[in-house]
């Protein structure tokens, strides 16, 4: 996801973990260029918020299954992509019906 966004106001993904992580913060260069990309008024990004009603939402908000099943795919890709590749298609494999193969995406190959 940082990637993807990154991508999309042309910053590199390492930069969107730092700031994601609070290691950085965002320079008026990059809050022009967000506020750009998301088509948002110039000048937006340096508003102060109330983050009480974000938060209440935020926090009500249980996430679903998917969402849990997401974090710890990217969790475990950003540890070791090739070993959470493999450990998954052995998986599949084994709930696939017998006979059954797994094949990985097209451009995609087994490590």
């Amino acid at each position: 996801m940082l990637k993807a966004f990154g991508d999309l106001i042309g910053v590199r993904e390492g930069y969107m973990s730092h700031i994601n992580t609070g290691y950085k913060n965002i320079g008026p260069k990059i809050a022009r260029q967000m506020e750009e990309v998301l088509k948002l008024p110039r000048g937006w990004m340096d508003q102060q918020r109330d983050r009480s009603k974000a938060n209440q939402k935020e926090s009500s908000r249980q996430p679903s299954d998917e969402d849990r099943l997401q974090g710890l795919f990217e969790l475990c890709r950003q540890m070791d992509a090739a070993k959470t590749q493999t450990t998954l298609l052995s998986l599949l494999e084994e709930l696939l019906p017998y006979g059954a193969t797994a094949t990985c995406p097209k451009g995609h190959t087994r490590p």
